[in-house]
């Protein structure tokens, strides 16, 4: 048995790392991630870019809400990306049961703000390439009680002046 085995101190150690991995951070050693694209959905390509949100399967009924957004380059030249972090490259639009935007929560509205000063976010994505970032929607948005949410993930890379979109994702809380 391993050292992170079990639900002692290294299962908690393992959620923590996780959760990194899961916000596109990458500890020295892992695997490189295979981004499964089976049945994904996509928004309309600019700039030779484009965007592909779903809800992630919970692994349990007390889970909030995440989602997985691919970024799909489809031009024949690299692409490079600078950002303060995900959370920053990324605008994360959601739309309640009723059709009026959903705020950001208490939580993630300090998360946007400290995202901003401690990530630092450098990628090259080559022709053909594709990269996933996971993304806590229901931990930033207050998506609270039963329903569908409608979810739409946009972006902007630099000298591209069209906004990159997402296709629409429902998402239950």
């Amino acid at each position: 048995m391993g050292p992170m085995a079990g639900n002692g101190a290294g299962g908690g150690v393992r959620k923590f790392l996780d959760f990194f991995g899961n916000m596109g951070l990458l500890a020295r050693g892992d695997r490189p991630k295979v981004v499964d694209l089976t049945g994904r959905e996509w928004g309309a390509a600019a700039g030779g870019l484009s965007l592909s949100v779903r809800q992630e399967a919970k692994q349990d009924d007390e889970e909030l809400a995440t989602i997985a957004v691919v970024l799909r380059n489809q031009s024949p030249a690299p692409v490079n990306i600078a950002a303060a972090g995900w959370l920053a490259f990324y605008e994360i639009r959601v739309t309640g049961p009723d059709g009026a935007p959903v705020p950001l929560s208490g939580y993630g509205e300090q998360l946007m703000k400290s995202s901003h000063a401690t990530e630092n976010l450098e990628l090259a994505l080559a022709p053909g390439a594709v990269t996933e970032a996971i993304l806590p929607v229901g931990s930033l948005y207050s998506i609270r009680g039963s329903g569908e949410y409608r979810v739409r993930v946009a972006c902007r890379v630099e000298n591209e002046a069209s906004e990159i979109l997402s296709n629409e994702a429902v998402v239950r809380p």
